[in-house]
């Protein structure tokens, strides 16, 4: 019967490598199954807390959360293999062979629902370019919110991601200017739509006016956005590639807004930039 004992040790160590395996381990595979079913819509609701409006909440109280619901499945399947019947004979699923299945089952549950949050709910991104700064930085990691997106709409001053119209398997970071069916025009660096200057306490020029037809960074004859379609631009007016140069872009093919900036790390300066990190854009 020395075979039949459960090692607490090893119980609290599979359930920390996939949750719920300690407890299919103590013989509870049905306990073990609910557990790791649940631990999905948690990651899910995990991620959501990135979003709360409170300065560092967001960051801290997702962690301690998590961190507690992994305490509680460890020490459930410690109890169980301290409290299991040392004498009870081998059950049918106490073989290796479920234990892969188990592993098998949960990795493939949960790259589907990572894929299906990646797609319809949340996605992460690195920054790589300086066309958004300040307000956005080189090396910022951004959390992109999908689903209330496209339920809520655009507005100006939202902060999107999009497929670049030239290579639609890079993904672009700009800020909506111009809505569907306005007259946008641009006059010495200036915005106008609907005749109106807009107010633009984002923008920033790094190189003073050129009235050269080369540059239409800095003028463009009026122009009405088609329906369906936005004028998006990057912060860094002098350092960004947008509408200016490659055109409207699709409402339809906006992937989300950006939320939150979760992370940042400067590379030239090897160091993290801990004052942005929980940072809300919109």
């Amino acid at each position: 019967m020395e075979n039949n004992l459960k090692k607490p040790w090893l119980a609290g160590l599979l359930s920390l490598l996939y949750c719920g395996l300690g407890q299919f381990y103590c013989g509870r595979p049905k306990r073990g199954i609910l557990l790791a079913v649940v631990l999905y819509p948690f990651l899910i609701l995990f991620w959501y807390f990135f979003l709360i409006p409170l300065p560092m909440i967001n960051i801290a109280l997702p962690f301690v959360l998590f961190c507690f619901f992994y305490y509680l499945v460890v020490h459930d399947a410690v109890k169980l293999a301290r409290k299991i019947n040392h004498s009870q004979e081998p059950q049918p699923f106490n073989k290796w062979y479920f234990y892969i299945l188990f592993i098998g089952i949960s990795f493939i549950a949960n790259e589907t629902i990572s894929t299906s949050i990646k797609y319809h709910v949340l996605q992460s991104y690195k920054i790589p370019s300086k066309s958004m700064e300040p307000f956005i930085v080189k090396g910022d990691h951004i959390i992109v919110e999908k689903w209330f997106s496209k339920r809520e709409g655009l507005h100006r001053g939202d902060v999107i991601v999009f497929p670049f119209p030239k290579d639609e398997t890079r993904a672009f970071i700009k800020r909506v200017v111009g809505l569907p069916g306005e007259k946008l025009k641009i006059k010495n660096q200036r915005i106008f739509i609907n005749g109106q200057a807009l107010d633009e306490s984002y923008a920033f020029h790094s190189e003073p006016v050129k009235n050269e037809p080369i540059y239409l960074r800095d003028n463009l004859d009026q122009i009405v956005i088609p329906e369906g379609m936005l004028f998006v631009l990057g912060d860094n007016r002098e350092n960004s590639q947008d509408s200016r140069y490659f055109g409207f872009i699709e409402v339809s093919k906006v992937m989300g807004k950006v939320k939150m900036l979760y992370w940042s790390y400067d590379k030239e300066e090897s160091q993290v930039r801990w004052n942005r990190i929980g940072k809300l854009v919109s």
